[in-house]
């Protein structure tokens, strides 16, 4: 994409330009199988088995996530 320019002098402007159509989403697919359970050595990592999601909040803001490592803290 180029933004247009207005004339300055003895020179003319020029016209916006776009290559392309842009990107589209055709569809969201939600994959929720279970892959192998292993350990981390972190008390604090989580894991998840089923349709589930871990719900985590950050002030206002609510987000829903299948990561379950543990980044506490202290």
């Amino acid at each position: 994409m180029t933004g247009a320019s207005a004339p300055q002098d003895n020179l003319g402007g020029t016209n916006p330009k776009q290559i392309g159509l842009g990107v589209g989403v055709a569809s969201i697919d939600l994959l929720f199988t279970d892959g192998s359970v292993q350990s981390t050595g972190k008390n604090t990592d989580l894991c998840l088995s089923g349709n589930g999601l871990f719900v985590v909040k950050q002030g206002n803001q609510t987000c829903y996530t299948r990561d379950g490592a543990g980044n506490v803290r202290q």
